[in-house]
């Protein structure tokens, strides 16, 4: 599309139709008492509150769809909207059919499909022969009183590109909010219920709401400036908000907050879409439900009981969540969000609550989503909190937290429950079927970041993607920053000396930041785990005559080379495990002197060099890989018992079998020296050995250890091995069920009285 008046592409077909949402007054009887006094008694009667809206005929219009018109009568679907383009709708009615005067105001309540469609048209309104703003459209009907013809016009821009071509808007939802005027005298005057709104307060004091209208006036009573300090809503039926654009009580514009108790009594609030909402000046949107919640220290407000199922939020703004934006010395007891959910916000957004630094109180909180369900935001992601921390120095008290069936993506700062969490206690974590997407290494199960000692207990979590750890590396550049896990601290180093200084202090979880690191003894020690940064990137200086300790686990680390050896002469006492983590040694990669009857676990490890395995205890391998160096040093070298399973070897590599020792490949056990072939070339090299210089291999197992395709020899024929009485191979040849394929057999290389093909 261009930007001429001449262009006739449609961007909508059907667009546009107004949806009435109307449920909220209909019908409906409210006992604003009247007294009229005549001779004899007094006479109280109940006035009657019934308000709609009609089309020219007198039909009622709620539920209906307001079309638009044109001068020749076009169908609706053949409307074609382009720059320039002017339609009107056709005239609709408020009609008051009650015996109470009264004042309304219609409003525009949601959208239905792009809201970006929006920004190229301009809207106003008629009534009767006055035109105005559509936002201005308000006025006071007597009772049994219609209003003038009201039409809805949009004008497209003239200016409106093609940023706009192929884009639909469904339908806007209309609202008619109507209330009592105060114009009803009793024996006294005309102004006891002046401040009266559609809501009634039943025999407690409480606030009721138990339709859509009136949940709207409440939100928009609360951004203009009525904040129910002191007062108490309550839910009294489920709420459906239809997909409408939905502006959050205490928004970005208002001067507070709600400061009153909000109680939901476990009913369901629906269909929730914010887009595009209002973001200030430091750009705040306070996205969700609740916008702002505010009570006073020592005096919070409470929201609870109540479940949001359904959430779509879209903005660039910070401080996003489905339920509150910012709790504010709020207390939030039984809070579900659940279904489709599609949350995406910048900093500080999160599923449930987002910018928690004020609240109070946050105890049985869930996030549940569905297949497809997502929450994206920058730093302090969560899936249920963006931040567990508090200011000043004050403490809340979080508990019963969960998160299922959600992607949660960030630049930094990304948890299944929370995006950072600092110096304050979670008690009891769970997290199920989450998938963690961040660009770095702030992420964690339940949280991705921390700092200042928090305390996290109770924690469980299952089918969790994108994340190895229950929390992330701390934020920041600090040096060492604990957090206790179900009663087992853990500390984040970066420097050796704080690695020193952590297991010194009996610290016995330890996570090192990327970097090199000289490992201290772990002597005396019991039940040491060290893992290293994700990526691989976690070093650890050679380490000559060392204790590994009792019950130790090492993870994510290279053993790096200080000259020709990575580990030598170690000892362990006890159970020791390593996994994802690389010897680098030319001629030591990992030689143990005495493992003590303990057993030393590798899983996923990676070697090079020479590896020495000590006379006691036993060894097992699970998914490693062993490297030819390309020196003398190339051995492992069994001295006791080692199983090996779905490892891979280069060629060239041997195990060296003590006598009495043993080593178990796959299920197969073997007692004598084993030799590698897992190439054409080693094959070809093998060949030659008995061929030509007479090696028989007597006592040795040769393994192939990969699949072999001899086009990749260097010779094009196979010479067989083993030609004459004096050239046996008098081994043991295990193709441990790998293959040899494309050989081809030169007949004419046989020489000799005995040899064979």
């Amino acid at each position: 599309m261009t930007n001429t008046k001449n262009t006739k592409r449609a961007l909508v077909s059907s667009v546009m139709a107004l949806f009435l949402c109307f449920a909220m007054l209909l019908g409906t009887t409210y006992a604003w008492f009247t007294d009229s006094v005549t001779t004899g008694s007094n006479i109280i009667q109940s006035g009657t509150f019934d308000v709609d809206l009609v089309d020219a005929n007198g039909n009622s219009m709620a539920g209906e769809i307001i079309e638009f018109v044109t001068a020749d009568n076009r169908a609706q679907s053949e409307i074609l909207w382009e720059p320039g383009c002017t339609y009107a709708t056709e005239p609709v009615y408020v009609v008051n059919k009650g015996n109470l005067d009264l004042k309304y105001e219609i409003i525009i309540n949601g959208i239905v499909g792009n809201a970006k469609l929006l920004e190229a048209i301009e809207w106003t309104v008629t009534v009767g022969n006055i035109t105005t703003a559509l936002a201005d459209l308000k006025g006071i009907l007597a009772a049994g009183a219609t209003t003038d013809a009201i039409v809805i016009i949009g004008h497209m821009k003239e200016e409106a590109g093609n940023e706009y071509q192929g884009l639909t808007v469904e339908g806007i939802s209309i609202s008619v909010i109507a209330t009592q005027l105060a114009s009803e005298y009793d024996s006294f005057d005309n102004q006891y219920d002046a401040l009266a709104t559609y809501m009634n307060k039943n025999a407690d004091g409480e606030w009721e709401i138990n339709n859509l209208g009136q949940f709207l006036y409440f939100a928009k009573s609360v951004n203009e400036g009525n904040y129910y300090e002191g007062e108490t809503i309550v839910l009294t039926n489920d709420i459906d908000l239809a997909g409408l654009d939905w502006t959050p009580i205490g928004s970005a514009t208002a001067d507070h907050g709600f400061m009153g108790n909000f109680d939901g009594q476990n009913h369901t609030i629906k269909n929730m879409s914010i887009l595009n909402p209002v973001v200030d000046g430091d750009g705040y949107a306070y996205a969700g439900l609740f916008g702002v919640t505010e009570g006073a220290e020592g005096a919070e407000n409470v929201i609870k009981n109540l479940t949001i199922e359904n959430v779509i939020i879209n903005t660039t703004g910070n401080i996003v969540a489905a339920a509150i934006a910012y709790p504010y010395y709020t207390t939030v007891e039984n809070i579900t969000v659940c279904g489709d959910i599609a949350i995406k916000g910048g900093d500080y957004t999160s599923g449930v609550l987002a910018y928690t630094r004020r609240c109070v109180n946050a105890s049985d909180i869930t996030l549940n989503g569905k297949i497809g369900s997502y929450i994206t935001g920058a730093q302090a992601v969560g899936g249920v909190i963006s931040d567990i921390q508090m200011n000043g120095g004050l403490t809340a008290n979080y508990s019963n937290f969960s998160a299922s069936n959600v992607t949660i993506t960030g630049t930094k700062m990304v948890g299944g429950i929370s995006g950072i969490i600092s110096a304050q206690t979670l008690n009891g974590a769970t997290v199920n079927n989450v998938t963690l997407v961040c660009g770095d290494v702030h992420v964690g199960i339940v949280s991705g970041a921390y700092d200042s000692m928090p305390v996290i207990n109770n924690v469980t979590f299952s089918k969790v993607t994108g994340a190895t750890e229950i929390v992330g590396a701390p934020y920041g550049s600090k040096s060492s920053e604990s957090v206790i896990i179900d009663g087992v601290e853990h500390v984040t180093v970066a420097t050796t000396d704080a690695l020193n200084t952590a297991v010194a202090n009996g610290v016995t979880n330890i996570r090192l930041a990327s970097g090199e690191y000289t490992l201290p003894s772990l002597g005396g020690k019991s039940g040491v785990t060290i893992v290293g940064a994700d990526d691989g990137s976690t070093k650890l200086a050679g380490v000559d005559s060392f204790n590994f300790g009792k019950d130790t686990v090492i993870k994510n680390v290279t053993f790096k080379t200080t000259g020709t050896n990575s580990v030598r002469f170690g000892t362990t006492s006890g159970d020791v495990v390593y996994e994802n983590c690389v010897f680098e040694g030319k001629q030591y990669g990992y030689h143990v002197d005495n493992a003590n009857d303990g057993t030393i676990t590798f899983n996923n490890c990676t070697f090079y060099g020479r590896n020495a395995l000590a006379a006691s205890g036993t060894y097992t391998f699970n998914d490693c890989t062993f490297k030819y160096t390309y020196s003398n040093y190339n051995t492992t070298n069994i001295y006791s018992e080692a199983t090996f399973n779905n490892c891979v070897w280069d060629s060239k590599l041997e195990l060296f079998i003590d006598s009495g020792a043993k080593a178990i490949i796959d299920g197969e056990e073997i007692t004598e020296r084993v030799v590698f072939i897992a190439d054409a070339r080693a094959l070809e090299a093998f060949q030659r050995e008995v061929n030509m210089k007479n090696n028989t291999y007597a006592g040795v197992t040769v393994m192939l250890s990969a699949d072999i395709d001899m086009n990749d020899a260097y010779y094009a024929k196979w010479t067989p091995i083993g030609q004459t009485g004096a050239t046996q191979f008098m081994g043991t040849f295990d193709g441990h069920g790998y293959t040899i394929k494309n050989l081809n057999i030169d007949t004419s290389k046989q020489t000799g009285a005995n040899y064979s093909t």
